[in-house]
């Protein structure tokens, strides 16, 4: 297992799919074992995706995910 080169998170603005405006992510860079936050300013749906660019022939993958409201 390798760290993606790159994580996208992107929620549904009730048409299509939009890439989130990221505030912070820790570490800079995606990190394999080991937690990855990553900030995105607020935004209302109903719907979240995590798209990975993998560091091929590697793939990735995610154990957990957790969102928040607004201020949590």
């Amino acid at each position: 297992m390798k760290a993606p080169k790159r994580v996208t998170i992107q929620y549904w603005d009730g048409t299509d799919w939009r890439d989130a405006m990221v505030h912070a992510q820790v570490p800079a860079e995606p990190a394999v074992s080991m937690v990855n936050t990553v900030t995105i300013m607020p935004v209302t749906t109903n719907k979240v995706r995590v798209r990975f660019t993998h560091n091929l022939p590697a793939v990735s993958g995610m154990t957990e995910i957790r969102i928040l409201e607004a201020g949590q």
